[in-house]
């Protein structure tokens, strides 16, 4: 699957575009990333530091994360807004795709604890 009308994906624009100056910073590893990764890591990046706001008060309400997420920061309005990702996906599989992001991405991917507890209702 492509993200671009132009015959290419954005792991072939990855993998094609990268010089030797930056080989000090790409592996091997760093390579072997989908489309699928791509997007999914650009969706979570976004909803976990929502989540971060959503549990330090700064979003107070959960319609207002939806909202704002879809309005302010042009957040995917198929998904419903960040919060509502999460219910979509389900909490399981949110929790469990985030930690193998986290695998993948590092510390920016870890999901808040109070996630699963908030969430189920």
């Amino acid at each position: 699957m492509h993200l671009s009308i132009y015959g290419w994906g954005l792991s072939d624009l990855i993998s094609t575009h990268l010089t030797d100056k930056s080989s000090a910073f790409v592996t091997e590893n760093s390579l072997q990333v989908t489309d699928k990764d791509i997007q999914e890591r650009l969706l979570y990046v976004q909803i976990l530091e929502a989540l971060r706001a959503y549990d330090s008060g700064v979003v107070v309400g959960y319609r207002d994360a939806n909202i704002g997420s879809i309005m302010g920061l042009g957040f995917p309005s198929w998904t419903g807004g960040v919060l509502q990702f999460i219910k979509y996906t389900g909490v399981e599989a949110f929790i469990k795709r985030a930690e193998e992001l986290t695998q993948q991405g590092g510390p920016a991917f870890v999901c808040p604890d109070f996630c699963q507890a908030e969430f189920r209702h």
